[in-house]
């Protein structure tokens, strides 16, 4: 997770803090992170507790080697004492080919747990020992993916905003401020500080070049060449989408990527809010995780389906021109038809005894619903003058017994095949449908 840019140290005091505050979750992928950083591989348990393993860690090089780590996110007033080092001890002997085990914390130890720990072989790594360990490896990066921007870059604020107004022609400037009533230094400033407030709540940051980040529909105008322009034009977009935000960094990112990726396609599965982190010279598909493909395709074949329905039942009609939306209870009528005569042959097929009664009133129903409602959708939507002989002869096979259903499904499949485009001003109100017509 290492950043690519410049990185910061941070005052110990403030690391400190700000490593205590951190989501436990969080807390056990840096100290991962951290691990690996010094050749280790190392996997994070997913089911871990206070008592259990948090991270396992081995390495070849120059010798095999295993180790348990837990991860104590402890404030300096919570110590951890000698019954905890005795209780993790024991895990050690219950994991065969175990070498060591290492207790981390961002609080301290108290001298019994010392005590104890040189007993029974227990690497100890406290608050202290934690912010060395990161200076020492110059690790900032890394607590910068999860921590954001050190304090000596947030002084830099200012001039990370002067840089962003240069992009900005005088036309850029007018829009901000008809679009926000605020000049762009003061919509720029209040940007940043709902980006920082946001960047607190996630859970979990990816990162995303601006090309993947176009393919999800992050970006309003998904025709742009948004690689090229980007840069550019990061401040329009933080004003074109309020779940888009730039940082004090000049990072801009979506707030919730959830939004527009399910979690079972990111790495690791996060879980809680997950913040898209969008920069430019970013490998693509790099915050895919295995098998995210899969997920992804099943996630757009479900929406094209439910589009599918919605558009067939008349609840979503935005791709449909002319198409009169306000009377959907003729296509209903239809369907009503179709499904009463799909119950009529069910009905029959396995009651064949039925009671005349009932079934002589669904006959009814069929028989009415289906012709009366096919006609009047289609003139209604202006399907007869797309294709009226077809139109014709299935409203008039639709009076068949029985058979009816046939001709019924097929007008519904060439309803909703129909090219709109082509029925632009013949798609009226039925009201007036037939003085129209008669006026041409």
């Amino acid at each position: 997770m290492a950043s690519d840019g410049d990185h910061h140290s941070w005052p110990d005091d403030e690391l400190r803090r700000r490593l205590q505050s951190m989501d436990d979750f969080e807390f056990e992928h840096l100290i991962a992170d951290l691990w690996r950083r010094q050749g280790w591989t190392a996997e994070v348990e997913q089911q871990s507790s206070d008592a259990g393993v948090d991270i396992r860690a081995t390495k070849t090089s120059p010798y095999r080697k295993k180790a348990l780590i837990q991860a104590k996110r402890y404030s300096d007033t919570n110590t951890v004492g000698g019954p905890d080092i005795q209780q993790y001890s024991a895990l050690k002997q219950q994991e065969a080919d175990t070498d060591e085990a290492i207790i981390v914390t961002t609080g301290y130890f108290t001298g019994s747990a010392e005590d104890r720990a040189r007993d029974l072989n227990v690497k100890l790594i406290d608050g202290d020992d934690l912010i060395n360990l990161i200076g020492e490896m110059d690790a900032y990066d890394i607590v910068e993916e999860y921590l954001g921007t050190t304090p000596a870059s947030e002084d830099a604020s200012d001039s990370s905003l002067k840089s962003e107004l240069q992009h900005l022609s005088e036309s850029d400037r007018e829009a901000i401020e008809s679009a926000t009533g605020q000049s762009a230094e003061e919509f720029l400033e209040d940007e940043q500080y709902r980006a920082n407030r946001a960047m607190e709540r996630a859970h979990r940051k990816v990162v995303l070049n601006p090309h993947d980040a176009a393919e999800f529909g992050i970006f309003s105008d998904p025709d742009a060449d948004v690689e090229r322009e980007f840069e550019s034009q990061k401040v329009k977009y933080a004003i074109l989408k309020d779940d888009l935000h730039l940082a004090s960094d000049g990072d801009l990112f979506v707030e919730d990527l959830n939004d527009y990726i399910p979690k079972a396609a990111i790495a690791g599965k996060p879980t809680g809010r997950v913040i898209g982190v969008i920069r430019r010279g970013v490998s693509d598909k790099r915050w895919l995780a295995d098998g995210g493909t899969r997920v992804l395709k099943a996630h757009g074949f479900a929406d094209s389906v439910r589009e599918r329905a919605l558009r067939f039942l008349g609840l979503e009609r935005s791709d449909t021109v002319g198409v009169n939306t306000e009377r959907q209870w003729r296509l209903y009528t239809a369907v009503v038809g179709i499904i009463a005569w799909g119950v009529l042959w069910l009905w029959f097929s396995l009651i064949p005894d039925t009671a005349p009664a009932v079934a002589g009133g669904i006959l009814l129903i069929a028989w009415l619903a289906l012709p009366v409602g096919m006609s009047l959708d289609a003139r209604g939507t202006g399907i007869r003058n797309v294709s009226p002989k077809t139109t014709s002869i299935l409203v008039a096979c639709s009076l068949i017994p029985m058979l009816a259903i046939i001709p019924g499904l097929v007008y519904l499949y060439k309803r909703e095949r129909t090219d709109w485009s082509t029925t632009s001003g013949s798609a009226v109100d039925g009201d007036n449908a037939e003085g129209s017509s008669t006026a041409e």
